[in-house]
């Protein structure tokens, strides 16, 4: 066939010849010499495939400590910190960042109400960054309470 000792075409001889073909003509040469180059061929060896690693299912949201837990407390506010916060909340007073965890829980600190809703790239754990729209109200808050304070989840 075409040249070739025993009629095997090899792939590249089969691809060579596909060009000067009409369509048919190629698909019924590439079925005969696939055919028979592979009765004739030494099968490839299999080779498994890339092991996928194993992904650890993520550590379930810790639930916040019932009661008093002693915090760290700091304020941001508008500006600089004016665009929208992470939770689902326009930014207002009476919300905080606090650690990703604790996202849309409320609590009382110091008589007043919060709602953790958004979250900060130094916010962690015990720590919660108070939103005042004026920053002077602010530095007036840390002056009366000072930056540590006993936070009661609702």
């Amino acid at each position: 066939m075409i040249g070739e000792p025993d009629g095997i075409l090899e792939v590249h001889d089969l691809r060579e010849t596909e060009q000067y073909q009409p369509a048919h003509e190629v698909s019924r040469l590439r079925a005969q010499g696939l055919r028979e180059g592979i009765l004739g061929a030494t099968p490839a060896p299999l080779v498994a495939p890339p092991s996928v690693p194993v992904v650890p299912e993520p550590s379930p949201i810790p639930e916040p400590v019932p009661g008093n837990i002693e915090v760290y407390v700091t304020f941001y506010s508008c500006p600089p910190y004016c665009g929208d916060p992470s939770g689902p909340l326009p930014l207002g007073e009476g919300q905080a960042a606090c650690d990703w965890a604790y996202m849309g829980r409320r609590f009382t600190l110091n008589g007043q109400e919060w709602i953790c809703n958004d979250t900060g790239g130094l916010v962690h754990g015990n720590h919660v960054d108070l939103f005042f729209w004026d920053a002077n109200n602010g530095w007036a808050y840390l002056a009366q309470y000072g930056t540590r304070g006993i936070l009661t989840w609702r």
